[in-house]
């Protein structure tokens, strides 16, 4: 779903910019002025074309949800052939659709049959849903122009067209909600123009469209009750409009007649008695079934016939929720039966309560509000009551919310309010998850575990209490003010409602801002770097792992290939065998003795790795690469071979001991002298110290085999991080010091960075000293930077890129040479295609540095705009008129050179990263790159693994599940004396770190929000756009995803000691801000050594884990 979110936060930047440019138009509002109708109309066709096309693309590169297809294709096909007669009345046909799509489909299937190229495309099934999203799009069009100037009408009507859920919806699923939802949007049209008479027949139209438009039927209620009942009630009105609604519904009954429901009804009646299942009809009514003669019976047979349809399809999938996210998909009761029940009572029953609930809370808002005649409210009611049906009613689909958007578009036409295009947005964000997640993912590849639907029905939910807020607000709380017009409206949305920090209210807000000097270091700074720096290598260099490992090794490509061993230099039977498997995993082996070097008998073996394998004694397995191991074997006869049973095998070293437990070499070893040249660097326990573990044993491997351009095994991630690792092999050969010492010197190389990141936000040394010492003293940075994975890297570079962004953050080019503010642009550009190169999260990272830029850019407008508005002004020693002259050019050349810095050279360092990658196929260098991120994403896309030590990104914050990577018992346990001496290493955070930056990044974003903080802003960004993401992912995911959002929580700590430290009115007081973040970080410290032994592997007796350091029964951190 990563493209489709891209996409979708590209598309809500757009309107929000699009938005703030067309409020601080002064010509946005237009009513009365005099327009051009033929440049008018030529503008919405260019729109209307770019959007077929658009529609056009995506249908061809998506062929649609196949049982949709189909079915609209096998109706198209029977409607055209068999004739609109016998649609619904040849039995074991699947007709659920109403007869006013028919119709549709019928001109659908006349094609199909004239055009024979068309029979087999998708694209014309999915015309009529596209051409009713271009029929919506005028509409809005045609309104906005009553209000709107020429750019603010197409801006909005582009809000619609282009919105990723109808493009989704019509272009790619290939649905139909855009035929009945443009009539709904026409129905409240006309009510809203007082215009009721032709608003009863498009509704007749819609109900024939679908019977989800029954759903909105209060809304032409209200519009009744309002214009005709409460506001100038007259007999003769009231029956003039009574006399038309009948003719709608005659009208509709007469769309029907063509199809036979006389005969549809004969079926359905004698099926219902057939089956024994109970009707709602009266039996006085089954039985006219027999009387087929009497014209007036047949009409009623109709009548009960269409009703049978409407009801049946209306009464289908009766459960709680059909893959709709909503309040019931957030307890997880998606396709659960609507007859189970809660509290007493069936979902079915609650869902009545609520849409009772919906039409009484509606009802109140439409009687408070008779008497308004700004149109806006019919539109506010039918989005309340279509999000309401949505979030709260059963038998919900995925798609019923989608009238909500062009009613939201209405409403801001007829009262311009920010709240209503936030919803707007808002509402996107959720369906686009929950439309693409069911269009993509149901049935075959759905996870009914996921935590991702949960995560999307309580969005639904918060964005409904939005709506009734939001309700409460305009139709209750302003009841009694005096009606604005449009031009007043959307003046209210800037002087009264804050958007846009209260723009016309407060623009110094807006002066331009001088660039930040350049930070000047102090001693007091290179002394602390230095400190904290120097302690914690020493610390973390401390017991990284062994420099020597057995290095020569014998290998074979063949199954069945044998080692024969001459033992007839052993005193004693052979007891052990112990090995160092080399870079393939999982071998099989046959280890056999023989008396004479003929006859041959199994081994019984029992392995470290395996136990004896299939019921064979002399089979096990060598599974873990670069790691030491053994087995307990029973050799008593003078000869041994070891039969592989595995295609490519390498083992690096084996060591034979006897009962003695002395090494004994065969007294053939000279013939593999690469199996015992390297006795002396087994050790006598298996450690991370001399062996991988974790998922070293993918990175660490694939890192060895770039030394030697060999097969790379792991291809699940970029190559960069493991190429940088691949240089400490290089350096000191395949050990265990080897391919984690690179890690281990980026994670003290991230210190003096994040030092000068912290020292740059706050221009304080001692406070980048307390959070530097903060992350140092972190739990994850240790572990995960001394381990021989990729996270290290990426999160290095991501914080590179935000440290440069934020210099170029706080610089403006209004009065700083502009190539000067292109430097940072093009180090954080570097960095972030290093991040990356190196893992995916690179990527997530890039959108945040693009939130940022474009906050600036905005930034940079305001100033602009500011100028304009004061051109004779000097404003912290820049003059507005030199703004005005350099706006355009600068951002056009600042633009110009982000696609360099952001797109050219990322793409370009990611693709040169691909060099030492080999795949094992013939390809060349851009070849290779793209066919493996096929491979990546759909490697990551199915995923579908389970871990016990897996965890979800909001379990992260709060460290309930901790992975624990490695044990091992260095002496066992003395019963009565001492329990287990074992070495544990475990990924979590220091909680002194993390737990607090939960409330830090609380605090910081309600600065972000109430003061508009400018390093608020930034870190909510630079944080949001490492987290969110995960929020989509349905893959099994772990606690050291969080880590690249670890150095933002620090700051955020920071932040929140800063801004307690500047509150403070004397001395003193900030003497004691001083001393608190001594007192904290030491803390900080204390716990770092405490669980020193669990994070670092250093053996410890696993009672002091398990009465001191075992917080929750969640965390395992030993074997305990």
């Amino acid at each position: 779903m990563g493209l489709v979110n891209v996409f979708t936060i590209v598309y809500l930047l757009a309107i929000f910019v699009l938005y703030i440019t067309m409020i601080l138009n002064k010509k946005t509002v237009t009513m009365g002025v005099k327009q051009n109708k033929t440049i008018n109309w030529l503008n919405l066709a260019i729109l209307l074309i770019v959007g077929l096309l658009i529609r056009f693309i995506l249908a061809k590169i998506d062929s649609g949800y196949e049982t949709d297809m189909n079915c609209f294709s096998y109706w198209s096909d029977w409607a055209y052939q068999d004739g609109l007669g016998k649609y619904y009345n040849i039995q074991d046909r699947f007709t659920d659709y109403t007869p006013g799509y028919i119709y549709i489909l019928w001109i659908v299937g006349w094609f199909r049959h004239m055009v024979p190229s068309l029979a087999t495309s998708t694209i014309i099934v999915k015309m009529p849903a596209i051409l009713f999203d271009l029929a919506t799009c005028a509409l809005i069009y045609k309104v906005a122009r009553k209000y709107f100037d020429e750019r603010a009408s197409l801006l909005l009507s582009a809000f619609y067209l282009f919105n990723p859920v109808i493009l989704i919806d019509s272009a790619m699923w290939g649905q139909v909600d855009s035929v009945f939802t443009f009539f709904i949007a026409l129905m409240v049209v006309l009510i809203a123009e007082h215009k009721l008479i032709p608003s009863y027949f498009v509704f007749a139209i819609s109900i024939l469209m679908k019977p989800q438009a029954l759903v909105l039927t209060p809304v032409l209620i209200y519009g009744i009750l309002d214009q005709v009942i409460l506001n100038n009630f007259s007999v003769k009105r009231f029956f003039k409009e009574l006399g038309f609604g009948i003719l709608a519904i005659l009208l509709m009954f007469a769309c029907t007649i063509p199809f036979r429901f006389d005969q549809y009804w004969i079926t359905f009646a004698a099926n219902t008695l057939t089956n024994g299942t109970q009707t709602w009809l009266p039996v006085s009514a089954v039985g006219l079934t027999a009387a087929t003669g009497n014209f007036f019976v047949k009409l009623f047979q109709m009548l009960l016939g269409v009703l049978a349809l409407y009801t049946g399809t209306m009464s289908s999938y009766e459960y709680a929720s059909v893959n709709a996210y909503n309040f019931w998909e957030m307890f997880g009761l998606n396709w659960h039966s609507q007859d189970e029940t809660a509290l007493g009572m069936s979902y079915a029953k609650w869902g009545t309560i609520f849409i009772i609930l919906l039409v009484v809370v509606a009802t109140i808002f439409c009687y408070i509000n008779r008497k308004k005649e700004n149109g806006s409210k019919y539109f506010l009611i039918g989005a309340f009551i279509a999000a309401g049906f949505f979030t709260m009613s059963v038998r919900v689909h995925e798609r019923y919310m989608f009238p909500i958007f062009v009613l939201l578009i209405l409403a801001f036409l007829y009262k311009p309010r920010k709240e209503y295009l936030f919803i707007f947005m808002g509402l996107t964000i959720a369906q686009v998850n929950n439309i693409w997640h069911a269009f993509k993912y149901y049935p075959d590849k759905f996870d009914w575990h996921a935590k991702f639907p949960r995560v999307i029905g309580v969005l639904h939910v918060l964005l409904f209490v939005c709506i009734i807020v939001v309700f409460i607000k305009d139709l209750i709380l302003e009841r009694g003010q005096a009606e604005e017009t449009v031009e007043e409206n959307l003046l209210h949305g800037i002087k009264k409602d804050g958007i846009l920090m209260k723009i016309q209210e407060y623009w110094k807000d807006w002066k331009p801002r001088k660039s930040q000097s350049k930070m000047k270091m102090t001693k007091f700074d290179w002394i602390a770097i230095a400190a904290i720096t120097l302690v914690y290598a020493a610390i973390a260099l401390f017991n990284l792992g062994d420099k020597d490992a057995p290095q020569t090794y014998w290998e074979t490509y063949t199954q069945g290939d044998t080692i024969y061993f001459d033992f007839t230099n052993k005193t004693s039977n052979l007891t052990k065998l112990a090995y160092f498997d080399g870079r393939y995993e999982n071998r099989e082996f046959y280890l056999e003795e023989s008396a004479d070097n003929v006859t041959w008998t199994p081994v019984s073996v029992n392995s470290q790795d395996v136990a004896s394998l299939g019921g064979e004694a002399s089979k096990f397995t060598m599974s873990s690469v670069f790691c030491w191991a053994s087995a307990d074997i029973s050799v008593t006869q003078p000869y041994v071979r070891l039969r592989c049973n595995s295609n490519e095998t390498v083992i690096n070293e084996l060591v034979f001991f006897d009962e003695q437990g002395n090494s004994v070499q065969p007294v053939n070893a000279a013939d593999y002298a690469n199996l015992f040249d390297e006795q002396k660097k087994y050790p006598d326990i298996t450690t991370f110290r001399n062996s991988t573990y974790f998922d070293e044993i993918y990175h660490a491997r694939t890192a060895y085999e770039m030394t030697k351009n060999l097969y790379n095994y792991e291809w699940t991630h970029p190559p960069l991080g493991k190429f940088i690792m691949s240089i400490g092999i290089r350096i000191f050969g395949m050990c265990p010091f080897g391919w984690r010492i690179m890690g281990t010197l980026f994670g003290i190389a991230m210190l003096p960075i994040f030092y000068m990141f912290s020292r740059k936000v706050f221009k304080k040394g001692w406070l980048a000293a307390f959070t530097t010492t903060l992350f140092a003293a972190d739990f994850m940075h240790f572990t995960q930077t001394r381990i021989a994975t990729i996270d290290v890297y990426v999160t290095f570079f991501i914080i590179l890129m935000f440290y440069f962004m934020y210099q170029y953050y706080c610089m403006s080019f209004y009065d700083t040479p502009l190539k000067k503010t292109f430097v940072p642009l093009l180090f954080s550009g570097i960095f972030m295609g290093l991040g990356c190169a190196s893992k995916w999260p690179g990527v997530y990272a890039g959108i945040g540095l693009a939130i940022v830029f474009f906050i600036v850019v905005f930034r940079r407008y305001m100033e602009y705009h500011y100028a304009w508005l004061h051109p004779k002004e000097e404003t912290n020693g820049i003059k507005n008129e030199v703004i005005i002259k350099s706006f355009r050019k600068n951002l056009i050349k600042t633009l110009a050179f982000c696609v360099l810095a952001f797109i050219i050279i990322p793409g370009t360092i990611y693709t040169l990263s691909y060099i030492p990658f080999n795949n094992g196929q013939d390809m060349g260098l851009i070849q290779r790159m793209i066919k493996n991120q096929i491979d990546m994403w759909n490697y990551h896309s199915k995923l579908d693994a389970t871990h016990p030590f897996s965890s979800t990104w909001y379990q992260w914050p709060i460290m309930q599940r901790p992975i624990w990577y490695y044990t091992a018992t260095i002496k066992p346990a003395v019963e009565g004396v001492s329990g287990a001496i074992q070495g544990n290493i475990s990924a979590f955070g220091n909680p002194l770190v993390w737990w607090a930056g939960i409330p830090a990044f609380a605090y910081v974003l309600y600065r972000s929000i109430r003061y508009k903080d400018k390093n608020g802003i930034f870190l909510s960004v630079a944080y949001m756009a490492q987290l969110t993401p995960w929020m989509g992912v349905a893959r099994c995911t772990f606690i050291y995803h969080y880590f690249p959002s670890v150095p933002f929580i620090t700051i955020m700590i920071g932040y929140c000691m800063y801004h307690l430290y500047e509150s403070c009115k004397t001395e003193k007081g900030r003497k004691n801000v001083k001393l608190a973040c001594i007192i904290y970080a030491a803390c900080a410290i204390g716990l770092f050594i405490m669980f020193y032994p669990v994070i670092s592997g250093y053996p410890i007796d696993v009672t002091y884990v398990k009465k001191f350091l075992r917080w929750f029964s969640s965390w395992q951190l030993a074997s305990v």
